[in-house]
């Protein structure tokens, strides 16, 4: 008897470490990134586009029935407004090089590259990267915030990064060539795929969109 009461609290320890493991799993991944910040994440895929946003300022509802034309010109719409910046992305699995500088530096991080866009965001103090599903979430529940832990996926959850209060320039380098819009890329390189530079840059001139960058309709 005893002998049984001590297999199943092995059991019920095994269990509850093992739920406890998988709420970790679930919580969003923060970075303090306010004395700078240089990582590599690894993303699975999700396609359509990628985004860095500001998440307490991006105006994430658009309708319980949007559409693909409706949804673009939402968030076209809230990058000239400088709350996010995106761009389109195959659905691959990629490496991903996020750098945060306080102060703009012209330079690339890396010479070799095949496209590059920018983008202005103003930041209260956070940044959310993340992708096309916490976009989309967000998009058709007025609750779903793109930084909640409900719109949250494994693969590709949202990174939080601790900035200071600032006018944000956001660099993209992309390091493959690619059919922009395509939901594979041919020519993926190993290592590195996007290179995401943030920038503390107040003065900069006003950036305008007329489309999110390498993406089709």
């Amino acid at each position: 008897m005893r002998l049984l009461r001590l297999s199943l609290l092995c059991v019920l320890s095994i269990v509850s470490t093992a739920c406890s493991n998988e709420g970790n799993k679930k919580m969003k991944l923060n970075h303090d990134a306010t004395s700078g910040l240089d990582i590599t994440i690894a993303h699975s895929p999700d396609p359509a586009f990628l985004f860095v946003a500001d998440p307490d300022s991006y105006e994430g509802f658009v309708s319980s029935d949007w559409t693909i034309d409706s949804l673009w010109s939402h968030v076209t719409e809230q990058m000239n407004s400088e709350r996010i910046a995106a761009w389109g992305t195959p659905e691959q699995d990629l490496k991903i090089r996020i750098i945060v500088r306080d102060g703009y530096i012209i330079e690339p991080p890396t010479p070799e590259f095949a496209a590059a866009t920018s983008f202005y965001v103003q930041s209260g103090g956070r940044l959310c990267f993340g992708s096309y599903t916490h976009i989309t979430m967000s998009a058709q529940f007025p609750e779903e915030h793109i930084d909640a832990e409900s719109n949250y996926h494994p693969d590709y959850s949202q990174h939080l990064l601790t900035v200071r209060p600032a006018r944000y320039r956001i660099d993209v380098y992309r390091h493959f060539g690619w059919r922009e819009g395509s939901q594979h890329a041919e020519q993926l390189n190993k290592g590195v795929n996007f290179t995401i530079v943030i920038s503390n840059h107040p003065t900069g001139d006003k950036i305008s969109h007329y489309d999110i960058p390498w993406t089709t309709r």
